[in-house]
Formats: C-alpha cells, sequence, structure tokens
C-alpha cells in the first residue's frame, strides 16, 4: 500500500529588543510584527494498479499539523510615551492530504473475476492556533493590540479506486469474467486552529467511492458490480452482453423413419359343405 505523512510545520521567527536599543530615540512607536505558522506539509500517497483479477494497493495520506503563532512578550523599560502596535498575528495552514488508491486488476482469462479496486483515507493537518502572552507591561504604555487568526484546516482528497473489468472472452460457449467492486474512499477535513479573535476555517474533504467494473461480453456474459462507498457512491457497473453468434447453434435431432404397414387382404377360410 502506498502511505503518506506530511511534516510538521515551522515555528515562527522571535525578536528580542533590549530597552537600550531604543531608548535614544525618546518618544515614539515601536511596531512589533511577528511571523505567521509554518504550514504544514502536503501528503500525497498512491497505491499500485492490481495485477489480473488481484485487488489494487491502498493508500493513505495524513497531512502535517500547522505550527502555532504563540507570541510571549516581555516589555521592560520602555516609557509610557512610547506606542506600542502588535500587528495580527495567524496560525500557519494545516498541510493537504491526497491518496490515489490503485485499481482493480482485470479478470483474465475467460470467466475469471476481476480485482476489487484499492481503499484510500485521507486526513488532513490541523490549522495552528495565535495567541499573543503580553505581561510585564508598563501600565499607561500605549498598546495597540490587532487580530489573532487561526490557520485554516487542510483538506482531504481521496478518489476512490475503479473496479477492474471482467474480460470479454471471444471462445465458444464461453463466459466472461464478473466486474470488480469499487473501491471505498474515506477523508477527513483538518480543523481549524484556534485563536481569540478568529478560529480558522475547517478543511474541505471529497473522497467519491470508486466505480464498480463492468461484466465481459460472451456467450454467457460476465455480471456488473456495485460501488465503493464514498461520498458520492461509486456507480455501478454494466453487464456484460450476450454474443449469440459465440453460442453454439442447437443440434436438431433427425428424425426416425415413418414405418409404412401394408396391410394385405385377409382371404376367408373355404367353408365346409
Amino acid at each position: 500500500p502506498g502511505i503518506a505523512a506530511g511534516g510538521m510545520g515551522g515555528l515562527p521567527g522571535s525578536l528580542a529588543l533590549q530597552a537600550d536599543m531604543i531608548s535614544k530615540k525618546g518618544a515614539g512607536v515601536l511596531n512589533v510584527n511577528p511571523g505567521k505558522g509554518g504550514i504544514g506539509g502536503e501528503a500525497w500517497a498512491r497505491g499500485k494498479q492490481g495485477p489480473p483479477t488481484a485487488k489494487g494497493g491502498d493508500a493513505t495520506a495524513r497531512g502535517g499539523d500547522a505550527s502555532a503563532s504563540l507570541q510571549p512578550l516581555r516589555i521592560l523599560g520602555i516609557s509610557k510615551d512610547m506606542k506600542i502596535t502588535m500587528a495580527s498575528i495567524f496560525g500557519g495552514d494545516g498541510g493537504k492530504a491526497i491518496a490515489e488508491p490503485g485499481a482493480g486488476g482485470d479478470g483474465i482469462p475467460c470467466k475469471a473475476s476481476a480485482g476489487s479496486g484499492g481503499r484510500g483515507f485521507g486526513q488532513g493537518g490541523a490549522g495552528g492556533g495565535a495567541a499573543y502572552q503580553l505581561t510585564d507591561a508598563i501600565p499607561g504604555t500605549g498598546i495597540t493590540r490587532f487580530e489573532e487568526k487561526g490557520g485554516k484546516g487542510g483538506a482531504a482528497e481521496v478518489q476512490g479506486a475503479k473496479g477492474g473489468f471482467g474480460t470479454h472472452c471471444d471462445a465458444l460457449d464461453g463466459t466472461g469474467g464478473n466486474g470488480g467492486v469499487g473501491g471505498n474512499a474515506t477523508a477527513v477535513a483538518g480543523a481549524g486552529g484556534k485563536a481569540k479573535d478568529s478560529t480558522g476555517e475547517r478543511g474541505i474533504a471529497t473522497y467519491p467511492g470508486g466505480n464498480g467494473g463492468d461484466g465481459g461480453d460472451a456467450c454467457h456474459p460476465g455480471t456488473r458490480a456495485i460501488g465503493g462507498s464514498g461520498k458520492p457512491d461509486g456507480a455501478i457497473g454494466k453487464d456484460g452482453v450476450k454474443k449469440p453468434e459465440l453460442c453454439p447453434k442447437p443440434q436438431i435431432p433427425e428424425k426416425p423413419p415413418k414405418k409404412i404397414i401394408i396391410e394385405t387382404p385377409r382371404t376367408p377360410p373355404p367353408v365346409e359343405t
């Protein structure tokens, strides 16, 4: 099976300022613009296509969680005349998960049933939270704080794999293969990061089930298969088509010859006198 996992987003950078770095300027404005949390890594998993009559490979993908933007700020030794502006902070976005399972193998030779499609699962990474943590501020210092916004949850995309096709059988009086069942698909979107002012949006999950395979054409055609579960479920395949030209012609038994019965007239016995 194919398995993939995205890495976690990196932490935002930090900045330290001591009072003597800005005290010479006297009253003024100090702008604090923290970094955004790193995004989670994308995960892309693929399953192999199944060999003849065999099931396709499964695929599992998990997007990486984003990093939070948690900013601990200590404000010491700054004059009350100093105006401090803190920009909005954002948690990182969760990583995307993509899972592509393998299709089922076709039914080979005649009469062999096709393989089922592989199963797929994907989970988007969680968005990062965001929060200022302000301590030791001098009372009266002019501090303007902007928004704290959580990152978006990662999307999850899974396509259920299709079932294999039953083989068309060209042999006289042959039987076509049955179609393979479509693979199931499951996806879970990543949750948005939590923050005081705005929680991030949950990601989007898409996970249609795989289509069922068609039956093979033959004198005795193969049957269709159902689709895999998902949202929506996969489509049902089509039954194979009957091919009368591949069917043996019925033998008509010969009629026995008719019996001909010839009756000869019977001579009556002589009458005695």
